[in-house]
C-alpha cells in the first residue's frame, strides 16, 4: 500500500467516524423527544414542543455536517 492509498484510507476512516458521531447525536436527541412525547400522551399536557424543535435543529445541523464531511472526503 503506497502513501496515496494510505491517505485515502485514513480519510475514509475519519469520515466514517465523524458521520457515526453525528448520527449518534441525532439518535440520542430523538430518543429524548420520543420519551417526552410518550410522557405527554400519558399526562394532560407536556412541553414536547421545545424538545421537538431542539431535535429538528440538531438533526438539520447533523445532516448538513454529514453532507459536508462526505463531500470533503469523497474519493
Amino acid at each position: 500500500m503506497n502513501k496515496k492509498e494510505k491517505i485515502q484510507e485514513a480519510k475514509k476512516i475519519l469520515s466514517t467516524g465523524l458521520v457515526t458521531g453525528l448520527s449518534l447525536l441525532i439518535a440520542l436527541t430523538w430518543k429524548d423527544v420520543i420519551e417526552e412525547y410518550v410522557k405527554g400522551v400519558l399526562s394532560a399536557l407536556s412541553p414536547v414542543q421545545g424538545a421537538l424543535i431542539t431535535a429538528i435543529a440538531i438533526t438539520l445541523v447533523g445532516v448538513i455536517g454529514i453532507l459536508i464531511i462526505t463531500s470533503l472526503f469523497k474519493q
